[in-house]
């Protein structure tokens, strides 16, 4: 017979996104009975119905992590990015254990992991100094959206990430993707060491002339 959970399921690929991400969180509040079907239907066809899926089981917490820590090896980068995802969602409920996982990818040969990673790094427990390792070489990805993200991530542990600073100077100093050094620079001012903060005031000491004016334009 038909169950909820089978009305649920069918739900994820419905054309309002309200109610798919309703009935995800729905099947997460389920615990292990839908666990099954949510990991299925992180490998649908549909990004919308893989990006609830991934809600569905950041929702479920702990019980879910094994699952997703599975799926960060499969063979498919879209799998492999939306357990990350969700891992992220879920923050430092996803355990330390997570963050490790999650670092083992910052060379992963998709830009959409590695972009993915980025993020989630910045929001699982960041206690460990891996994870801060992770997003400074991150900070040297090709893809400037995973640059981004790594200054991100790093912004949001803030005074935990001390050991950054050298990596968000480079950053600050040295990309040529606007985003990635004002998040470095957001970064610094949230470590608030010494260090940051010299590198803080080095930068503006050196920007603070505008490199737009000369003879012909002195204003």
């Amino acid at each position: 017979s038909v169950t909820v959970i089978d009305n649920l399921a069918v739900l994820l690929a419905d054309s309002n996104e309200e109610l798919r991400l309703n009935a995800a969180y729905a099947l997460g509040a389920l615990g292990s009975n839908a666990l099954v079907v949510l990991s299925e239907h992180l490998s649908d066809q549909s990004e919308d119905v893989r990006l609830v899926a991934a809600h569905g089981l950041a929702q479920m917490g702990g019980l879910a992590v094994p699952t997703l820590l599975g799926g960060l090896k499969s063979e498919e980068a879209s799998h492999r990015a939306f357990c990350a995802f969700a891992l992220g969602d879920m923050g430092k409920l996803s355990g330390s254990e997570a963050g490790l996982a999650l670092t083992k990818l910052v060379s992963d040969e998709s830009e959409l992991v590695r972009f993915t990673v980025a993020e989630a790094l910045g929001f699982v427990s960041c206690e460990t100094d891996e994870i801060v390792r992770a997003l400074c070489s991150l900070l040297k990805d090709d893809s400037g959206q995973v640059r981004y993200e790594a200054a991100y991530g790093l912004a949001r542990i803030g005074s935990k990430a001390g050991s950054a600073v050298k990596a968000l100077t480079k950053a600050l100093n040295d990309d040529e993707n606007r985003y990635v050094s004002g998040h470095s620079v957001t970064a610094l001012q949230r470590i608030k060491s010494p260090e940051a903060n010299e590198s803080l005031l080095n930068y503006l000491s050196s920007s603070r002339w505008c490199s737009m004016t000369n003879k012909e334009s002195t204003f």
